[in-house]
């Protein structure tokens, strides 16, 4: 963290002052001749986690049978930044059934179908813990974003891809068709697949500033970078109107088939 005596320098620009002042103040040790100092902390995650599964066997006749199967699984991430001004919040919900029915054709043949669907969700967020002035943000009307300084720890904001959004849905289904003759046991089936993804995820929504050193940072010199999303609707440079899209999906069908003969 800056030390003391970086603090009260004559150097500290004026415009960099409210963010140094964001920082802690070194707790165990600060020296007097040095630009940072050490601070301790004990941070506390919180996981939640929620599980359910359950099965249902079912007997249709003396031919068919029944089979369905249901989990669920969700579970929650809460993790401090090591600056506690926001913190990670992330979700995971996992969903799966299963359904299959199963037929005895004869003595010597055997059908199983069986159908599924999966879905997986994934949600990342910030959550705030001591959150900045709004005035501090580096883009009006957008969140704070995050400074990275050579030498300090770096102070975290919506400097990352947050929020971001990821669902996976996946429809199955699957044919197993089994026929025992003399001394060939022939197994032919085929399976479908069909996946949705849908994306929503932003980069840098609120900047990120990254200094070379503690003393560039001080004083407001040049930084060596700066990241950050563009605006929701700009101009580009032949004069076209052109508009930001964090949404995105992806889809992808698969089919095959087999046949095998012991």
């Amino acid at each position: 963290m800056p030390s003391t005596a970086a603090r009260n320098g004559a150097n500290v620009s004026p415009v960099t002052r409210p963010y140094i002042n964001l920082y802690p103040l070194p707790n165990t040790s600060d020296p007097a001749n040095a630009q940072v100092g050490d601070w301790a902390n004990n941070d506390v995650q919180r996981i939640n986690e929620h599980y359910f599964s359950g099965r249902v066997d079912h007997q249709l006749g003396s031919n068919h049978s029944l089979f369905g199967r249901y989990t669920f699984d969700n579970s929650t991430l809460m993790d401090p930044d090591q600056i506690p001004l926001f913190g990670s919040n992330a979700r995971i919900r996992n969903q799966y059934v299963t359904l299959e029915e199963r037929s005895i054709l004869s003595p010597s043949t055997i059908n199983a179908v069986r159908l599924g669907f999966s879905r997986s969700a994934q949600f990342s967020d910030l959550y705030d813990i001591n959150p900045p002035a709004p005035n501090l943000s580096f883009v009006q009307g957008r969140p704070m974003g995050g400074i990275a300084t050579t030498g300090l720890t770096a102070l975290g904001g919506y400097s990352g891809n947050a929020p971001r959004n990821y669902i996976l849905n996946i429809f199955q289904i699957y044919d197993d068709f089994t026929w025992e003759r003399a001394a060939h046991s022939i197994k032919i089936g085929f399976a479908g697949e069909h996946f949705i993804f849908n994306r929503k995820g932003v980069s840098r929504l609120g900047g990120a500033w990254t200094f070379g050193n503690i003393t560039s940072f001080l004083t407001n010199g040049t930084p060596t970078r700066l990241r950050i999303m563009g605006p929701d609707v700009f101009t580009d440079a032949k004069g076209r109107t052109l508009r930001t899209d964090p949404y995105r999906t992806a889809i992808q069908k698969l089919l095959s088939a087999y046949f095998q003969d012991d």
